[in-house]
């Protein structure tokens, strides 16, 4: 994943700054804001210029310029591993009061310093009312009492040869403790054939092949629902087309799929509002679908792709590896034509006759034609994989 890596060493070198920034994104999924950073940047560089000589002398200060090189060099490994915020957290606890030593070692009046502590938190506590981070993962509210306590068919199987999978980047791990803990679990997209990750595939397939039953789990979606509950056949055949890569496809038997309702409970201050109208059409619920292994494609992923949407879709892999990467993506049928996500890099490519061929950065509002299919295939096209819209640049710089 390389949603918060920079793209050049300008980008890097001002992170700081592009954390100050009311973008998401950034640093974080959500707008999170954080000035500390910038502010102290400023302070130590105004600290070095006004004072250097009579400062050093102090004792305290060395604390601070220990403190200070930890945190500057620990923006090295970040940026490059991942660029999330969430593997920064100890920095991010200790800006605060970095920040704070920083202004304390000014070599003016005490009211000055006092003054440049208050306006530094006045600032960072009006960028966080700005953007209040408070319930923005929530999938529905609760403050006490078990939480997505799912109601489980019964399957007499040994827990260590049935293996659960999923379709989506989220691992869903709550639901995990719900079940013996020999159960298997696989995220079918953390699988792909890039080089690296070969074995990783090959040990999860082994695993599949193994398996006496294999079950998918995935939220439901209301308006795919039959009057059961129960997915409705175009859902049935989207199903099969999202685990037609992985050799894995729905059983013919008519409960294939079961409703799994999240149960009420009366510690639960969010029960109320996790039923509907009916208890057949819970608001919150997952489905469970039972799989087979599939040597040979379902007939919904039959559809053949035109090589020539082929041909376009590779050209742009090998003009940009990093952000549309060989392997970790397979074409999906899209209005005769073809579709690959990459959600390593939050990209799309389409290649659609007639059209031509696109992409799309999950952030930007509109997608942004390439070419046309044959000069695409054929190589005879541009594209600057540092100017990609919706990613490229500084926050402040982005098209969307």
């Amino acid at each position: 994943m390389i949603r918060f890596m920079p793209d050049s060493f300008w980008e890097a070198l001002l992170r700081p700054f592009s954390m100050f920034f009311p973008n998401g994104g950034i640093y974080v999924e959500i707008m999170a804001p954080d000035g500390r950073f910038a502010l102290f940047v400023l302070m130590f560089l105004l600290l070095w210029v006004l004072g250097r000589q009579r400062v050093l002398k102090q004792a305290q200060v060395h604390v601070m310029f220990a403190l200070t090189l930890l945190v500057g060099l620990s923006f090295i490994p970040w940026l490059i591993t991942s660029g999330n915020g969430r593997y920064f957290m100890y920095c991010l606890f200790v800006v605060g009061p970095l920040l704070v030593m920083c202004i304390r070692a000014l070599p003016t009046t005490a009211e000055f310093r006092l003054t440049l502590i208050f306006f530094a938190m006045s600032l960072q506590g009006y960028l966080l009312c700005l953007t209040v981070p408070w319930n923005n993962w929530n999938f529905f509210p609760w403050s006490r009492g078990p939480v997505f306590k799912v109601v489980w068919p019964e399957i007499s199987i040994k827990p260590n040869k049935r293996v659960f999978v999923s379709v989506s980047s989220l691992s869903y791990s709550i639901l995990a403790p719900q079940m013996d803990a020999a159960t298997q679990w696989i995220g079918l997209l953390s699988l792909d054939r890039r080089e690296e990750r070969v074995g990783l595939f090959e040990k999860a397939k082994r695993k599949l092949a193994d398996a006496e039953r294999i079950d998918l789990i995935l939220p439901a979606i209301l308006d795919h629902m039959d009057r059961d509950g129960l997915p409705d056949q175009a859902m049935r055949l989207s199903i099969n087309d999202m685990v037609a890569p992985f050799q894995l496809e729905l059983t013919e038997e008519s409960n294939s799929c079961y409703l799994l309702p999240i149960s009420q409970s009366s510690d639960n201050d969010g029960g109320a509002s996790l039923i509907g109208q009916s208890a057949k059409t819970p608001m919150f619920s997952f489905w469970q679908c039972h799989l087979k292994v599939a040597y040979k494609q379902s007939i919904s992923s039959k559809k053949e792709i035109p090589e020539i949407i082929e041909a376009a879709l590779n050209q742009l892999e090998l003009i940009c590896p990093r952000f549309f990467r060989t392997g970790e993506s397979s074409t999906l049928p899209l209005n005769g034509g073809g579709l690959r996500n990459y959600p390593g890099s939050d990209m799309k490519i389409y290649a659609i006759p007639q059209s031509g061929v696109f992409y799309k950065y999950y952030r930007s509002y509109q997608i942004t034609r390439v070419g046309s299919v044959e000069d695409v295939a054929a190589g005879h096209f541009t594209l600057d994989c540092q100017q990609l819209r919706g990613r490229a640049g500084l926050p402040w710089e982005r098209q969307i």
